[in-house]
Order: structure tokens, then sequence, then C-alpha cells
């Protein structure tokens, strides 16, 4: 199966009204709604293969979604927003990143303040990648997202 662009997903994502949308190196879609981190994180632990070499388009990427990227091995990245900490670990894992915009942080969804999971994983004092997935899933059970 031929592999599709990362123009082609990106505009797949923008106008199907996705979260995130993958296509793995066998050149097979996956297409995601779901809010936060959770659906690259189930995909890590449960389907690596998935990300893996994949070309990734996400609405918004914040230090938590590029720790599940990094790890995950993903090879280009298209996006709208991404925070300066998640931008500059994607390029220190040697993974193509386009963004329309850089920003100093990801908002909480009310607006009010910085990304919980970020901000979480900022304040870790000098973490690899490892450190920083264990704070990921404590998160997601802190939050109930996951058990």
């Amino acid at each position: 199966m031929e592999q599709v662009s990362l123009d082609k997903i990106y505009n797949i994502l923008i106008t199907g009204d996705y979260s995130l949308v993958i296509c793995s190196k066998r050149g097979e879609l996956h297409t995601f709604r779901g809010r936060g981190v959770i659906d690259l994180f189930n995909l890590y632990n449960d389907l690596p293969d998935v990300l893996d070499g994949a070309l990734v388009a996400d609405k918004a990427v914040g230090l938590g979604a590029a720790v599940l990227m990094s790890l995950g091995n993903i090879r280009k990245l298209k996006t709208p927003v991404i925070s300066r900490d998640a931008y500059e670990l994607l390029r220190r894992s040697n993974i193509t990143v386009e963004a329309e915009i850089i920003v100093d942080f990801l908002k909480n969804r009310s607006g009010t303040g910085r990304c919980p999971l970020e901000e979480r994983l900022g304040s870790l004092n000098n973490p690899d990648l490892i450190d920083m997935l264990t704070e990921i899933k404590l998160f997601l059970q802190d939050k109930g997202i996951l058990k």
C-alpha cells in the first residue's frame, strides 16, 4: 500500500474534525477524535507498530504528546500548534516537525493557564523520556482516564 503524504493526512485532520491522524509505515490510516494524549498513550502501549515510522497530524502538540511520539519513533509530524518544549524534544529526537505556530506553552481547556500535563512534565527535575512516560501514566490515572 502506498504511503499517504503528510499534507494529505493534515488535510484529513482539519477537514474531518479529528484530533489525531496517523499514517503507519504500511500506509494504513488511523483517525481519532479523543482529547489529550490518551489515544497516543494507548497506541504506544498497545499498538506500537502503528507509531513506528509513521506520519502524524495532530491538532495540538504539547510535551506529553511529544514524549509519546518520540518514544513511538514517528517519522514526521504536522500540526497547527506546538509548544516550544515539545518542538525542541521532537527535533532532538530527529523527527521532522512542521508547525503553523510554536507557542511558549499549550493552554488548559478553559484557557486560563498552562496545560496541566505539560506543567507537570515541565516541573520534573532533569527527566528522561521514560521518567516522563511514567508521569504521563500517573497523570492519566489521577484524572480517571486510565485505570
